[in-house]
């Protein structure tokens, strides 16, 4: 797999207690502290990485709950000029789970928004998604 970018929004409510927040996130990839930033349209948490150590606890996941062919439709419909945007349940996420969702808020506590930019958008997809014949996981 090239090299990816990753970006991830996530809304904090007023009501949240920052540590779950960053606790949800630190369980779908590997993450330092993020960087806060306040706008009109209220407080967000942003969190950036590269690469599979970045995101291997989003795969490790995603092979364990064995929903690998419904991860990359979701994955892949939301590609756009090399950038793959999708995202993840919070709540859901802060139990070592992984749910997709609609960015519109579906989830009452709102969404982990990601934003995977790279070179090789089909390469990405088969590293995060792919298994090997036999059902093994694919290296």
């Amino acid at each position: 797999m090239q090299e990816a970018e990753v970006k991830i929004k996530v809304k904090l409510n007023n009501t949240e207690d920052p540590q779950r927040v960053i606790h949800a996130v630190s369980n779908v990839v590997k993450c330092e502290g993020p960087v806060i930033l306040e706008s009109v349209s209220g407080k967000f948490m942003i969190f950036q990485g590269t690469g599979k150590e970045f995101l291997s606890p989003l795969r490790r996941l995603l092979h364990e709950q064995r929903i690998l062919s419904a991860a990359r439709r979701v994955v892949k419909k939301g590609l756009r000029d090399g950038i793959f945007h999708f995202c993840l349940n919070k709540q859901a996420a802060f139990a070592n789970q992984v749910s997709f969702s609609e960015e519109k808020e579906e989830s009452p506590l709102g969404s982990i928004v990601f934003e995977i930019k790279t070179r090789d958008p089909e390469a990405f997809l088969d590293w995060l998604t792919q298994r090997r014949r036999g059902g093994s996981v694919a290296g």
